[in-house]
């Protein structure tokens, strides 16, 4: 069984106009869970590595 889950991560305690993330969770094997964060609001490095 091949399982995965997007979903929309904001840092805890961050304000409201804070960046947010694209968390994917998927599974690898059995029942073992990895987690991905893709940061296509911010800027930098993590942008250019979202977009890449």
């Amino acid at each position: 069984m091949i399982d995965t889950i997007y979903r929309i991560h904001r840092k805890r305690d961050a304000d409201e106009d804070a960046p947010r993330c694209l968390r994917v969770d998927y599974v690898i094997g059995l029942d073992h869970w990895q987690s991905e964060f893709i940061c296509i609001e911010h800027t930098g490095y993590a942008r250019r590595k979202a977009e890449a």
